[in-house]
């Protein structure tokens, strides 16, 4: 990987200035800045007396999980090595938002030196002093400098330990956008969920993210309260703890019901199978998705494919495969170690970021051009194949197709020096079809 030069740098400290209506860094001893003060913040845990079961849920959730995943800080180190500190809050904003707000995230942090409000990531009080989304992108929100509590509800019942106030925002997307869009200093997008919304089916439904991330139920916001329309704090998507954290197999079984209520598949032979002929197949993926592309969030991190295997139904003798992976666990693409470009079929759905000179790069502070192929909501795309059917080849095939999905490639964890983990990432086959078909005889 080539060395930023001088010029770069110094291109990025104009980007950021300009990007940034805030400065990234605040100094929270300053009494005028409009935030709240460390003593005012409260650890989740003490929420949890009063909310046991939104905290129950969360803390399982990744918003619990933002501040200590290892990628995460693996990633915010490296950035900040590779630009000389230029990245500053990028990261770590939306990550652990409140002490990247008070000022208590130098660029060189270590997990151990923050306080403890720190490493509970996007915390309960990381979201409820949230009084204004200034824009849905990079953290763009105020944060309230008294001790309110802010939420969704209407009438919230007075209690001695916080004010609380409703807020229109909590019942709108733009409060989750304000971290699930990410644009880098140069306009590159690195993450761009909000603004699929925006053009999604459901948003022209009225369907909110929390619509779908956090479903209402009938229950207690707080310990005898009364019952009424409440809201889940799993906040369940595509990612998952890859070291040992609270309700991990939970979350990762809801992770993957979710990822298997997303899309569905069906495979379309285009004629009758014959020896020593081809046979056209055509899959064809319909996104169930309505509220943003498939897949999103951090889409050059991620990989979704199509598994595609012809066999021989009698012995499994292989005779057409893309989509399989390599000795790593690599698909076999460009950044396939052992088997780069092999897979010339591979429909994979992901981004790919591009340098200053055109090369692959792999993160947001390297991006200079982006292209992402994602399968928009609802919509169905038509990936072609043609295997070939030897001579030999027996009375009827095997044709199995699986469409795959991963948080991050071995290649990547590797990047960042954890190969280690790459065991810990599921594979989760989000929709499948297999089935048998007859050859047809020569000359019939």
């Amino acid at each position: 990987m080539r060395p930023l030069t001088l010029s770069l740098l110094l291109f990025w400290c104009f980007l950021v200035a300009c990007r940034h209506e805030q400065p990234l860094t605040i100094d929270s001893s300053d009494p005028a800045a409009d935030l709240p003060k460390l003593t005012l913040l409260t650890d989740p845990t003490v929420c949890a007396t009063c909310h046991p079961t939104h905290y129950e849920e969360w803390q399982g959730s990744m918003h619990a999980y933002a501040a200590v995943d290892p990628a995460f800080i693996k990633m915010q180190k490296l950035g900040q090595k590779e630009t000389n500190g230029q990245v500053d809050q990028f990261c770590v904003q939306c990550h652990s938002p409140i002490v990247s707000k008070l000022g208590l995230a130098p660029v060189n942090y270590e997990n151990e030196d923050l306080p403890p409000i720190g490493l509970h990531g996007v915390s309960c009080q990381a979201c409820h002093r949230i009084s204004h989304v200034l824009e849905a992108r990079n953290a763009s929100f105020e944060y309230d400098s008294s001790s309110v509590i802010f939420g969704p509800l209407r009438q919230p019942v007075a209690n001695t330990y916080h004010t609380s106030e409703y807020n229109a925002i909590f019942e709108t997307s733009e409060l989750c956008g304000a971290c699930h869009n990410v644009v880098n200093p140069r306009e590159i997008k690195i993450e761009n969920t909000f603004d699929e919304w925006l053009q999604s089916p459901a948003a022209a439904a009225g369907q909110t993210c929390q619509s779908c991330h956090m479903p209402s139920y009938e229950g207690q916001a707080a310990v005898d309260g009364p019952t009424r329309e409440v809201h889940r704090h799993f906040f369940v998507g595509v990612d998952v703890a890859l070291i040992d954290f609270p309700d991990r197999e939970r979350q990762r079984r809801m992770v993957e019901s979710l990822l298997q209520s997303a899309a569905e598949i069906s495979v379309n032979p285009a004629r009758q199978a014959r020896r020593n002929d081809f046979l056209p197949i055509e899959v064809m993926i319909t996104s169930k998705t309505a509220g943003h592309h498939l897949p999103s969030g951090a889409t050059a991190d991620r990989q979704m494919w199509l598994s595609v295997k012809v066999s021989d139904a009698a012995n499994g003798r292989v005779f057409y495969e893309s989509g399989g992976l390599d000795a790593n666990g690599d698909l076999m693409d460009r950044h396939s170690e052992l088997a780069p470009d092999a897979d010339t079929d591979l429909a994979l759905y992901n981004q790919q970021m591009a340098g200053r000179d055109g090369e692959d790069v792999f993160f947001s502070w390297q991006a200079y051009a982006e292209r992402t192929i994602t399968i928009p909501p609802l919509a169905t795309v038509r990936p072609k194949y043609v295997a070939f059917i030897p001579q030999d080849a027996g009375d009827s095939l095997r044709i199995e197709v699986a469409l795959r999905f991963r948080t991050f490639p071995p290649f990547l964890l590797r990047k960042l020096g954890l190969p280690d983990l790459a065991a810990a990432v599921p594979i989760v086959d989000m929709a499948t079809r297999s089935f048998t078909m007859p050859i047809v005889k020569d000359g019939s």
